[in-house]
């Protein structure tokens, strides 16, 4: 092979030299004058940010002062103020100690993170003297004012600190000199370039450089282009590495995240900021019946209905920024329609630079507890109600023996005379059935001892059902036996158990007079960690009305005509004297269903 002329080469690497020291100069010149533009800019924007901080502050100071109690107290308190500002406001101790901050980053008792300039000026600030700094964190400027609020009534002297972040915008002075001078730079570059173009071409036509992938010559341009072809394969190489790593972390970010999601006891409803749900973990799932994949990506309105609470509830949160801590609502639960009782939370999810991006909803079944507040309160209701009743009975039953001796007396002067005496026969019947309502008014208002023992229930129903198929006079409904354990049984007084499902068991046949089908169920409570025994008396009868349900149990109401209104509300008595509860669910025309909770014998 020929080598190229000598002129040729001295051109060559003359021409690479020259463009080489023109371009360092370039990029020095340049590097210099940027530096400067860039302090300068910088000097301005500090003080601009700076006075802006002070004038937010001083702003603030009042409302920070008036509030500052309300601010310790409730968390939430700040950070509606700083959502409304759009600022972070941090409250430290002069141990350095966060007492509340707006975002919640730092918690209340968190060390104070802060930048080597304010350390050091740390006594200077609570000798009264502000401090200011910031730094620069990407294409945007974090600025800190940090100040002193003085003492107030209980409070000490109590540090505040107002960050706000802005982007970094483009630097005044000096910009049309700064582009003629990258024009200049740009038009040599090009002009070298082709320089060096032309000799490469000249070169590339006049020699064979690769063969079977190896250098065949030891021209010193052809082994720096080979090395900048093998270091750009490097920086690819890396950048694909890097590229995996980040995917992977996002992966494992995402999966620990549902994770945590997955695990929380509560149930965690996520909307975006078009209230489109974007996340609904498995206790959500169980609260509503609701499964994940019917409810995601599909408006609230949608999964809950327009009209739902839940619905109204998101808007509010919306239009009126500022979490709601605690609300309380009835709503529907998946396809069967069961009414439940849940506890809400919501907040406002907001991204790096404090803006809307959702809604979460922290949510809890409430249902029991609402179910025992319920049955708390009527219980109450039924002592006072039962006091007065026993009374009153007293006092009837007093006029009732007076009245029964003098119509006895009658009836030996009329008793040779058939009709008269037929009158008195009937009044006597008639003070018999009054007495009989009586003798229940004094048993309801009496408080019952409870002699707790075991219960098998099995033998129990069974030999319950046997007493009451001997005395109805009706068509006998199917019996059909359900329980989980043959030997399951309660630790309850045995004589005020049966009193209570005879009544129970005996309605249920009154609502099945063409005969029908009462189940009767038992199994162990695993919710309350098997302390509990729940029993199901469900019959497919007439049912009763919507709005006679929350009455059942009141004293002296019935839907019978000759009933008393006594046998449900002594039922509801003694199974809250077991320390039990009782709950029922109908539907007028497809029967009732009782649910029984009572205490487990214990294992010994």
């Amino acid at each position: 092979m020929e080598s190229l002329p000598s002129t040729r080469k001295l051109k060559l690497f003359s021409s690479i030299k020259i463009f080489f020291l023109l371009l360092s100069l370039f990029i020095l010149l340049l590097d210099f004058y940027d530096r400067g533009l860039l302090s300068s800019y910088r000097k301005s924007l500090l003080l601009e940010k700076s006075e802006h901080l002070a004038s937010d502050l001083a702003r603030l100071k009042p409302n920070l002062n008036e509030h500052m109690k309300e601010i310790l107290d409730d968390p939430y308190y700040l950070y509606t103020l700083g959502t409304k500002e759009n600022i972070r406001i941090t409250l430290f101790s002069r141990e350095k100690t966060v007492l509340a901050d707006s975002t919640r980053i730092l918690k209340n008792g968190a060390s104070l993170d802060l930048l080597e300039s304010v350390s050091q000026k740390w006594e200077s600030l609570w000798k009264g003297e502000p401090v200011y700094d910031s730094f620069q964190e990407g294409e945007k400027i974090v600025s800190f004012y940090f100040d002193l609020m003085p003492p107030s009534g209980a409070f000490p002297a109590v540090g505040v600190r107002l960050t706000r972040e802005s982007p970094l915008e483009g630097r005044s002075g000096g910009e049309t000199t700064l582009f003629f001078l990258k024009l200049f730079g740009g038009v040599v570059l090009l002009t070298l370039g082709l320089n060096v173009y032309r000799l490469l071409k000249e070169l590339f036509n006049k020699e064979t450089f690769f063969e079977e992938k190896k250098v065949k010559d030891s021209n010193p341009v052809m082994y720096a282009f080979q090395g900048l072809i093998s270091e750009l394969k490097e920086k690819e190489q890396e950048l694909e590495k890097l590229k995996q790593q980040a995917e992977t972390r996002a992966v494992r970010i995402e999966t620990f995240q549902e994770a945590i999601l997955r695990s929380i006891s509560s149930g965690v409803i996520t909307f975006n900021k078009d209230k489109i749900i974007t996340s609904f973990n498995e206790s959500a799932e169980k609260i509503f019946g609701i499964s994940n994949k019917s409810a995601l990506g599909k408006s609230g309105a949608e999964v809950f209905g327009q009209e739902s609470k839940m619905v109204t509830m998101l808007s509010k949160t919306i239009e009126e920024p500022g979490p709601i801590a605690r609300a309380e609502m009835e709503v529907l639960k998946g396809g069967n329609q069961e009414r439940i009782w849940i506890g809400v939370s919501s907040s406002l999810l907001t991204g790096s630079q404090g803006e809307f991006i959702g809604t979460t909803f922290i949510l809890t079944d409430i249902t029991e507890i609402k179910v025992l507040q319920e049955q708390v309160e009527l219980q109450k209701r039924l002592t006072v109600l039962g006091e007065m009743s026993a009374g009153i009975a007293h006092e009837f039953r007093n006029f009732m023996g007076t009245i029964f001796g003098y119509v006895r007396l009658l009836g030996k002067k009329v008793e040779k005379n058939p009709a008269e005496n037929q009158m008195i026969e009937a009044i006597i019947a008639e003070l018999k059935s009054m007495d009989h309502l009586i003798h229940e008014l004094l048993s309801f208002g009496k408080k019952t001892p409870v002699n707790k023992g075991k219960v098998m229930l099995e033998p129990f129903f069974t030999k319950l059902i046997s007493q009451i198929r001997s005395r109805h006079t009706g068509r006998l409904p199917e019996i059909r036996y359900e329980f989980d354990d043959p030997a399951l049984s309660i630790h309850s007084d045995e004589i005020l158990i049966r009193q209570a499902f005879l009544n129970l068991i005996q309605n249920a046949f009154e609502a099945m007079p063409d005969g029908g089908i009462l189940i009767l169920k038992a199994k162990v409570n695993p919710v309350e960690k098997n302390s509990m025994v729940l029993i199901q008396v469900q019959d497919n009868g007439s049912g009763i009305a919507k709005e006679h349900l929350e009455k059942i149990f009141v004293p002296f109401f019935t839907l019978k005509e000759k009933g008393t209104g006594l046998g449900l509300a002594i039922v509801h008595k003694i199974i809250l004297s077991h320390g039990g509860r009782i709950r029922v669910e109908s539907e007028p025309g497809k029967g009732t269903l009782f649910q029984i909770y009572l205490p487990a014998e214990p294992i010994s």
